[in-house]
């Protein structure tokens, strides 16, 4: 069984394998970065599931065409519009986000370990960038400034009840069939038991 996953905005590969290949031994893994070609070069022919998590879920909602072109899809952590000002499940300022954008220009790593703080990711502390600093850029100016449409398109939607970033009752506007898994928060290894029974 092939599986293809799309990271979150700074999350090393590293870490999205590790849940990937606890989640599905048995299976083969390719890890995609929430890159600004990541959606177009995905070829999704022989793979049995696609997982989408974070900006990976937000970068292919913008995409439909390839929506339909997936057998199974699984987004982690999913949101329409990451800004709190659009009411859509998004729970930081469109000021933070620029914020964090001037920042990353300047000391990337610092703004890195922040968000990883700030995020509850457990990731380590970085000591190199997890892939290209433009790439990096090109996220955050995708989170300050694109909103998406809501699929009706069947998915399973997860969600951490206690995510910092999202707000997960507003993002059930747009994903009407949210699971909220209790006690959750960003952090991808928090669905480790949701992930692997939705890949079965």
């Amino acid at each position: 069984m092939k599986l293809k996953w799309i990271g979150g905005w700074g999350v090393p590969r590293e870490s999205i394998r590790e849940v990937a290949e606890s989640v599905a031994p048995d299976a083969e893994h390719e890890v995609l970065h929430p890159t600004k070609k990541c959606i177009e070069d995905l070829n999704t022919a022989g793979t049995a599931a696609v997982v989408a998590y974070s900006l990976g879920a937000f970068l292919l909602l913008g995409r439909p065409e390839k929506l339909a072109s997936i057998q199974r899809l699984v987004l982690v952590a999913p949101f329409c519009d990451f800004r709190r000002e659009t009411g859509r499940g998004g729970n930081t300022p469109e000021s933070k986000v620029r914020y964090l954008h001037r920042w990353l220009k300047q000391e990337p790593l610092a703004a890195l370990e922040d968000f990883y703080c700030r995020a509850g990711l457990r990731c380590p502390i970085p000591v190199e960038l997890p892939y290209a600093h433009e790439d990096l850029l090109w996220g955050i100016e995708q989170l300050a400034t694109q909103t998406r449409e809501r699929s009706d398109i069947s998915v399973t939607t997860l969600a951490g009840s206690e995510d910092p970033l999202l707000d997960t009752e507003k993002l059930k506007g747009d994903f009407p069939g949210l699971t909220i898994v209790p006690g959750a928060g960003h952090c991808l290894t928090h669905f480790r038991k949701e992930l692997a029974d939705a890949l079965q």
